[in-house]
């Protein structure tokens, strides 16, 4: 007959075992999703692309705003209609401030920001 306190030492050892194996799975996980989500310099680029997009699409809605407000369609206060003026000026100012692509500094600033930021949150989970 096995005795109780055996039956404990294995059922302790197994269940060490088994948080051992939880752990290391977990920090691969996390190694996965660093691939997976981290930044890369293929994403700044797609990031960067996808807000030059976004802000002609901005500008192109409120000039529509403005057509609408002019043709009678969709009438502002005058209030709201000086809004959407300025809200075109400083996107097409922004728009033109901004590069067709992010330079090699830029994107080397935001892949070291986000190095650092995975580190410490690696630092937070252990």
């Amino acid at each position: 007959m096995v005795s109780k306190s055996f039956i404990i030492l294995v059922v302790t050892l197994f269940l060490f075992l088994l948080a051992d194996v939880d752990a290391s799975t977990r920090k691969l996980d996390r190694r996965k999703a660093k691939e997976a989500f981290g930044l890369t310099r293929e994403r700044i680029i797609e990031n960067h692309k996808r807000r030059l997009v976004q802000l002609e699409k901005l500008i192109n809605d409120a000039k529509n705003q403005i057509k609408d407000h002019k043709s009678g369609r969709k009438l502002m206060e005058s209030e709201e209609y000086e809004k959407v003026k300025k809200r075109i000026e400083l996107y097409e100012q922004k728009l033109a401030k901004m590069p067709a692509e992010p330079d090699e500094r830029d994107i080397k600033r935001m892949l070291d920001r986000e190095k650092m930021r995975l580190d410490r949150k690696s630092q937070r989970d252990l």
